[in-house]
């Protein structure tokens, strides 16, 4: 048998590509368990896609809490001072919610999640989350 050919059949054997579907998107996963992580562009060239909603969505009330208490500690100010000025849904183009930093290591693999912008009535702020909240980030 040709080398090079049952090298191939052997590679084909030991990896595993699997399909999840995630939020409408489809991602591969690999049968090794550790994630596949590239270094994040320090330029996205890509922006978040907004999605064409035909009826009104609401912020889920984990993400609200889980930006709202992430604000009120940055700023020292109690949560009831805030309060959320706009929320979209949006789809990150990696694991780091489009913010990533230099020398930091992102999954590549679209996020759903949300823009929220929150305001005390004199300043905003705007963060990315993923869609269950526990990603908040500010973007700066």
């Amino acid at each position: 048998m040709n080398k090079f050919l049952f090298l191939a059949k052997i590679l084909l054997v030991l990896i595993v590509i699997a399909f999840a579907q995630t939020n409408n998107h489809w991602t591969i996963a690999e049968a090794n368990s550790l994630p596949s992580l590239v270094p994040a562009p320090s330029l996205q060239t890509e922006q978040p896609v907004k999605e064409n909603i035909s009826e009104p969505t609401t912020l889920p009330l984990e993400i609200q809490n889980a930006v709202l208490e992430d604000i009120s500690k940055r700023t020292s100010k109690n949560v009831a001072t805030f309060r959320i000025a706009e929320a979209e849904k949006r789809t990150w183009s990696d694991g780091c919610l489009d913010l990533s930093e230099p020398n930091q290591f992102c999954t590549q693999v679209l996020t759903p999640g949300w823009q929220v912008i929150v305001t005390d009535g004199e300043s905003k702020w705007v963060y990315h989350t993923n869609s269950s909240g526990n990603l908040v980030k500010l973007a700066k």
